[in-house]
């Protein structure tokens, strides 16, 4: 039986991404934990903040992220990426263009 290779999908995503005030780390650090809690997020490759909002409880941050994403994404069109990002809690606003 031969075994199949999943391939992951590699995008750079413009977010809008609230993190705790009392998260650990920097801003980038507060990013990153909250992306990679995304579920079909596999790696987070880099993180750019680029804005801050602050908050009542929370900062909304302005980021781009270069992301590798799960398999199961791999035949999903932009608008399907940027919809399962926002599902990601914490997660306001996404824009993915593919690294192909």
């Amino acid at each position: 039986m031969a075994v199949q290779q999943s391939r992951s999908v590699q995008v750079r995503a413009t977010l809008e991404v609230l993190v705790t005030r009392n998260a650990r780390g920097d801003l980038t650090d507060g990013v990153h934990d909250r992306l990679r809690k995304v579920a079909v997020v596999e790696h987070v490759e880099h993180v750019e903040i680029s804005g801050l909002t602050p908050g009542l409880n929370d900062l909304r941050v302005e980021a781009t992220a270069d992301l590798r994403l799960s398999a199961e994404t791999a035949d999903a069109d932009d608008a399907t990426l940027e919809a399962l990002l926002r599902e990601g809690f914490g997660v306001a606003d996404a824009d993915v263009s593919r690294d192909d």
